[in-house]
């Protein structure tokens, strides 16, 4: 009855709608809320992403949708790639397409936020920026005024040692935010490249116009400390990225705060634990006999924070059975932060059946 129902709201959406086009469709109607409601509950009752993704794509293409519609659809999904997917896709049918970067709003993590509007071909979310001509990345609202800026160089000028010169800087910067021509004109007041390549990667974080930060490496005397700071910042930067007036430049989440090495696949949308925090969940682990009381540790443990793949795998590790290493991976793949080495989880298996259902699961 379910499926009868949603395949009347298809034809009546293609009685009212033509397409031109990407973005470009014209309807007779809107899609009246009355049916969407009605589809909306037929699609929260399936068990799962995988069962309504079909119906939900099918339903968009086939009906004149707004941008508050679609993000109610989007919001079905309880897995953030999925959910992700689901918003590119249906970029293409919603009717207000100028609104929808509206709907970059149901991801919470700025860098996800921010390459979704990418992909959509929307322009940057911060575009206030305060530098004649600049398009790149911003760290904040504002910097520092030419006052500030010149009392912080002063007094930095003022000592002899390069040391204290970081010092005076990190004391005197906090959230404060400065252009990379001010940090290029701080750098040369230090008298040897290595330290000179320590206050570049820690003035990273209070630098305005992220993307000039190329401009620093030039100060350096060795080309090895230049290449150094460059693969500090492309590393680091997206930390530091400003989100808009919704998010302090301080306050921004830090995605990038447990870095992978030569990782450059997606990113989930939930922060991996810290060091600190898994040992502490392991020991906990540890000494749990049951797989089930292992599991509903790590649920109330991980709440609003995700695993890296190897975390994932050092946790199954400790599970006795192989059904509830499955069960905990399938679980833990919609938290992981770095989606794309999840297929490392794999090795954990001692049957191949249970290797090969997750490598299906996330191919």
């Amino acid at each position: 009855m379910k499926r009868l129902f949603i395949l009347l709201a298809f034809v009546l959406g293609f009685s009212n709608l033509w397409a031109q086009g990407k973005n470009e469709r014209k309807c007779a109607a809107p899609m009246d809320d009355f049916y969407f409601r009605r589809a909306m509950a037929n699609f929260a009752h399936q068990p799962d992403d995988l069962y309504r993704d079909d119906d939900i794509r099918l339903f968009t293409a086939s009906n004149c949708l707004n941008t508050a519609q679609t993000r109610r659809l989007a919001a079905l999904y309880a897995n953030e790639h999925h959910r992700y997917d689901y918003v590119l896709y249906a970029a293409d049918f919603v009717i207000d397409f100028p609104n929808y970067i509206e709907i970059a709003e149901l991801f919470r993590n700025p860098i996800v936020k921010q390459r979704l509007l990418n992909e959509l071909g929307f322009q940057p979310m911060h575009q206030a920026c305060n530098i004649p001509g600049y398009t790149g990345r911003i760290g904040g609202p504002r910097f520092v005024s030419d006052q500030e800026f010149a009392q912080v160089f002063e007094a930095m000028r003022a000592e002899n040692f390069d040391k204290n010169k970081i010092d005076i800087f990190k004391a005197a910067a906090g959230p404060r935010l400065f252009t990379a021509v001010q940090i290029r004109s701080m750098a040369d007041l230090f008298d040897f490249d290595s330290h000179r390549l320590n206050f570049a990667k820690a003035a990273l974080g209070n630098c305005y116009d992220l993307d000039n930060y190329y401009l620093v490496a030039s100060a350096f005397e060795y080309d090895s400390n230049k290449r150094d700071l460059n693969r500090y910042f492309a590393a680091n930067v997206s930390q530091f990225v400003w989100d808009g007036p919704g998010w302090g430049w301080h306050e921004i989440p830090n995605p990038n705060q447990f870095p992978i090495a030569g990782y450059t696949g997606r990113l989930g949308n939930q922060l991996p634990m810290s060091n600190t925090e898994f040992n502490m969940l392991m020991t906990e682990l540890r000494k749990e006999n049951f797989d089930n009381g292992k599991i509903d540790i790590i649920k109330v443990a991980s709440n609003n924070r995700g695993f890296t793949s190897a975390q994932v795998l050092e946790i199954a590790e400790l599970f006795d059975f192989d059904s509830s290493r499955y069960d905990f991976a399938e679980w833990a793949y919609g938290k992981t932060y770095d989606y794309d080495n999840f297929y490392t989880v794999a090795s954990v298996f001692g049957y191949n059946n249970y290797k090969r259902d997750l490598l299906e699961l996330i191919a």
